[in-house]
C-alpha cells in the first residue's frame, strides 16, 4: 500500500489505544476494513504495526475527526434506521471511533486526512442507499468547522429558551442576497442569522410554529438543509473531543 496511507491508519491505531477503544475486529465490508488496536488492519493492505512497535513520529499523518448530520431519519415513522445499523455502517466504510447520539442521525468518527467532507458525505450516502434502502441527504463537518459554528453564534444573548435554539446546516455556501431579502419584521418573534454554511435560528415558540422550517431554507436557497437544537450541537462537539 501507499506509505501516506498506511501513516494515516498508523496514527488511528494508535488514537485507539490512547482512547481505550480497541475492541474487536470490525467486518470486512465493501472497500474498507478496520481491525483492533493491535496489528491494526488498514483499509486496503497488511496490518500496520501496533503502538509498541517504532514508528517515528515524523513519519505519522495526521487523522480528522467528523459529525455527520443524516438528514431527516427516523421522523414520524419515515426514513427509519436504528443507530446500531448507523455505526456498523459507517465501520464497514472504513471509519474508526464511530459513536452516534440520540435517534436523529448524528454520528461522530474518524477519518483519514485528505479525505474531503463532501467525499464522506458522498460515501455515506451511498452506503445507507445500497445497504440499507435508504436515501437520505447526509451533511458533514469536521471538528474544527463545528468549532467554529459554536463559537460563531450571534444568538446566545438572544435565546432565552435554549432548548428553542437551533443550528441548520447547509450542504453549501448560501447565496447572502438571498437572505438579506428576508425582512425579519415578517417572521417575527423568531429570529435568524446567517452563518457560514449555516442559519442560527431562534424560535420561542417553538419549531412546529415557525414559518422558518428546515423546507423553507431548502426551498430559499435550493440547498439541502437540517437542523440541530443547540444542546445537541454542543454535545457532539464534546462528543469529539472525548
Amino acid at each position: 500500500m501507499d506509505e501516506p496511507l498506511s501513516n494515516i491508519w498508523t496514527l488511528i491505531c494508535l488514537t485507539l489505544g490512547r482512547r481505550g477503544h480497541a475492541g474487536p475486529a470490525l467486518p470486512n465490508r465493501r472497500h474498507a476494513r478496520v481491525g483492533s488496536g493491535v496489528g491494526c488492519a488498514t483499509r486496503y493492505g497488511p496490518a500496520v504495526p501496533s503502538p509498541s512497535d517504532s514508528t517515528p513520529p515524523s513519519a505519522v499523518t495526521s487523522a480528522t475527526e467528523h459529525v455527520a448530520l443524516l438528514r431527516a431519519v427516523n421522523v414520524g415513522g419515515r426514513n427509519r434506521v436504528a443507530m446500531a445499523q448507523l455505526r456498523e455502517l459507517l465501520s464497514g466504510l472504513g471509519y474508526v471511533d464511530v459513536r452516534t447520539h440520540l435517534q436523529s442521525g448524528n454520528a461522530v468518527f474518524i477519518a483519514p486526512d485528505g479525505i474531503s467532507s463532501e467525499q464522506v458525505e458522498a460515501e455515506i450516502e451511498g452506503a445507507l442507499e445500497s445497504e440499507l434502502g435508504l436515501v437520505a441527504r447526509v451533511l458533514v463537518r469536521t471538528r474544527a468547522e463545528l468549532e467554529r459554528v459554536v463559537a460563531e453564534n450571534p444568538l446566545l444573548d438572544v435565546a432565552d429558551d435554549r432548548a428553542r435554539l437551533l443550528v441548520v446546516f447547509l450542504s453549501g455556501e448560501p447565496d447572502r442576497a438571498a437572505v438579506s431579502e428576508l425582512a425579519p419584521a415578517d417572521f417575527e418573534p423568531d429570529v435568524f442569522a446567517l452563518g457560514e454554511r449555516e442559519i442560527y435560528a431562534y424560535y420561542p415558540d417553538g419549531v412546529h410554529a415557525t414559518r422558518l422550517s428546515n423546507a423553507f431554507w431548502e426551498r430559499r436557497l435550493g440547498m439541502a438543509a437540517t437542523g440541530r437544537n443547540w444542546k445537541t450541537v454542543t454535545r457532539l462537539l464534546e462528543m469529539l473531543g472525548e
